[in-house]
């Protein structure tokens, strides 16, 4: 096991079923660029799923890409958007999200 990997054992079930649930409100949580941009629709759970696979895709076609830490990293890129919401370009020139104590947060 890799120095950053998380050993669940150290949680309680009820903190893996918190978090678990955390990370289902992704499908209610709108991607806010096609908002933005004023046409199409995409939860966050969404992106993550296409994206995750494009990344196993690819990875699969690139020799010497290690796909399990790709895929890892797709999974888990959006997850403090349960907590912070998806903020688009113009929005993060004035809303400034906590990702640090959201992180700090998720994992207690």
């Amino acid at each position: 096991m890799s120095e950053d990997q998380i050993k669940y054992e150290d949680f309680s079930m009820d903190t893996i079923s918190d978090f678990l649930f955390e990370a289902t409100m992704l499908k209610k949580i709108p991607r806010s660029g096609y908002q933005f941009l004023g046409s199409g629709k995409e939860s966050v759970a969404e992106h993550v799923f296409i994206t995750t696979l494009i990344a196993f895709v690819l990875s699969q076609i690139r020799p010497g890409i290690d796909a399990s830490r790709l895929v890892n990293m797709c999974l888990v890129h959006d997850l403090l958007e349960a907590r912070t919401g998806d903020l688009n370009h113009m929005q993060k020139k004035y809303v400034t999200a906590d990702d640090e104590t959201a992180l700090s947060d998720t994992v207690k």
